[in-house]
């Protein structure tokens, strides 16, 4: 795995050597569904530019060709769960379980989104920018900014009680048989 403008610089590389042009957005939105694991993400620029050829990649394209990482798929969940949004959070639920996701992955990934974004708060609350909360949290900028994003509009209560909610069923579900 890289990380950061590291990836991004190796994904473009990647692209323009299959001969399809691609936008510093595409790169991210496919880092935010597919994952920073190049060995997966090596096999998805081959199938996006097989898809695109010599046109131009677009964000569409990734979200209809490019197969989604489970662990990204709960930042949705988290975010609909967020945004009060039960039927979209239930069918994304109901995703991970068809496609056999662990119930400890689901949560302990729920409780990370859940953490990382009351970090995001606190640490803007504590006058540090996007980039350097993204270096804290070894992430990526424009995931901080939707992170930030979402946890100005809930609040340091809400995210405190999400992690303590998950931490609680966390120990739950592992002590369960």
């Amino acid at each position: 795995s890289e990380s950061g403008n590291k990836l991004l610089a190796w994904m473009n590389r990647h692209f323009t050597a299959l001969g399809t042009p691609v936008d510093k957005t595409v790169l991210e939105n496919m880092v935010t569904i597919c994952g920073n694991d190049m060995y997966l993400l090596a096999g998805e620029i081959k199938k996006l530019c097989s898809y695109c050829g010599s046109r131009p990649a677009t964000v569409q394209d990734v979200e209809k060709v490019c197969c989604a990482n489970e662990s990204y798929k709960v930042y949705d969940l988290s975010r609909a769960v967020i945004d009060g949004d039960m039927t979209k959070a239930g069918k994304i639920f109901a995703s991970l379980r068809f496609s056999s996701a662990d119930p400890i992955m689901i949560l302990g990934a729920l409780a990370k989104t859940f953490s990382d974004m009351l970090l995001t708060l606190e640490g803007l609350n504590c006058g540090k920018s996007h980039s350097a909360i993204a270096s804290d949290l070894k992430s990526y900028d424009f995931v901080i900014k939707k992170y930030a994003s979402v946890a100005s509009r809930r609040g340091r209560n809400f995210l405190a009680n999400a992690v303590s909610v998950c931490a609680a069923a966390d120990k739950h579900l592992k002590n369960f048989r």
